[in-house]
């Protein structure tokens, strides 16, 4: 080889930057600390971004992920929280956007907070449904750029406006 010859490498690209991108994924939290007011609280907010987009995907949590298609209703709450697993599903998706509906009580901060790390650039926001203090610092661990936290305290969920960008509209909780 002399000085003159050049090498070309061809790079392909990686599947994943081929996948395109789902707009929002909904990561409902329909573990056992989620029942009763605050299983209500997650059923009205996650019916009301649905009413307002419809270029979400809806998964539901607990110890398992179920995909919850459209016009059926949230599984009953029970079992544990993993939300790694949550996040994990969320990421083969591609999102632009993950929002989670949670009471920030997961079977392991560390995973979780691992799996949202995996996300890469991609914005989490969290509807924090509870009143725990060290949950509610949790839920602030999980926003990744940008994202906000909703913190709604008993009853202030038809006050607090969650801004989903969809061409520029805002969705009033």
């Amino acid at each position: 080889m002399t000085d003159n010859n050049r090498t070309i490498t061809i790079v392909k690209a990686n599947r994943s930057l081929a996948t395109p991108k789902t707009p929002l994924v909904i990561l409902a939290d329909v573990s056992g600390s989620m029942r009763g007011k605050k299983h209500e609280e997650l059923t009205r907010a996650v019916a009301r971004i649905l009413g307002e987009r419809n270029d979400a995907t809806l998964y539901a949590f607990n110890d398992e992920v179920f995909h919850v298609p459209e016009g059926l209703p949230l599984p009953m709450p029970y079992c544990g929280t993993a939300l790694e697993k949550a996040l994990k599903v969320a990421k083969k998706h591609n999102p632009e956007r993950v929002l989670i509906v949670t009471d920030g009580h997961p079977n392991s901060h560390h995973e979780a907070l691992s799996a949202a790390d995996a996300l890469g650039w991609t914005r989490v926001d969290v509807l924090f449904i509870g009143e725990s203090a060290s949950a509610r610092e949790f839920c602030c661990e999980l926003i990744r750029n940008g994202g906000r936290l909703i913190s709604e305290a008993s009853n202030m969920l038809p006050n607090i406006t969650l801004l989903l960008e969809n061409g520029g509209s805002s969705i009033a909780l």
